[in-house]
């Protein structure tokens, strides 16, 4: 059974961004949002960061000096190609920016009643158990290697107010330091974000 998909983030990593660029006048003026996006809204800019949001979109943009995100709260549908395609448009009007690295980060959500107890059966071993039978919470990380320059990392923590498990995944893409690189690491985020869900659905056992 597919989780539930809360948000998406991408985050464009660079030796140095400008913060200080980021504002609505300059996204509309370079194509990089369109009218229909609406107004933006919570708008901070300052030297070091700045941030804004198009809450008709449900995406929020920040900019620190070596960190770009865009970040869009899914609906049901899953589908945030408009977030990608923000992002591309941002980098390119950028051209020279000397970009490092892509991080795609998903945030999952899982109802499980009694969660405690599942995440115990499941995760831990008996011994485990056995020695620490007071275990009322836990996180638990693992980590992939894609190749050389990719890598998976997939964190499950308990909510035990909610009875349910969320799920964070990361695929990092390093050495991107071209923008056609970059702007095809973008390109394949969707398909990212179904990589990372089916492979937490298999550290649950489950399927999607």
């Amino acid at each position: 059974m597919p989780l539930e998909a809360k948000s998406v983030a991408l985050v464009v990593t660079a030796k140095v961004h400008n913060p200080s660029i980021l504002n609505p006048d300059f996204l509309l003026r370079n194509g990089i949002v369109s009218e229909e996006w609406g107004t933006a809204t919570d708008i901070v800019s300052i030297p070091s960061f700045s941030t804004l949001k198009y809450p008709a979109r449900g995406i929020q943009l920040t900019c620190q000096e070596e960190r770009l995100q865009f970040e869009k709260q899914l609906s049901a549908d899953r589908n945030f190609a408009d977030l990608t395609d923000c992002a591309s448009r941002y980098v390119k009007v950028l051209p020279h920016v000397p970009y490092r690295a892509l991080g795609i980060n998903c945030d999952f959500k899982s109802a499980k009643p009694n969660v405690a107890s599942w995440t115990k059966e499941h995760f831990f071993s008996p011994k485990l158990l056995r020695e620490n039978a007071d275990i009322s919470n836990a996180r638990m990380f693992f980590r992939f290697d894609i190749d050389d320059h990719s890598r998976l990392t997939i964190e499950f923590r308990t909510l035990v107010d909610e009875q349910a498990l969320r799920v964070l995944t990361n695929c990092q893409y390093d050495g991107l330091d071209n923008l056609p690189k970059l702007t095809e690491a973008l390109s394949r985020a969707q398909h990212s974000m179904q990589i990372s869900e089916g492979r937490a659905l298999r550290l649950m056992g489950e399927s999607a």
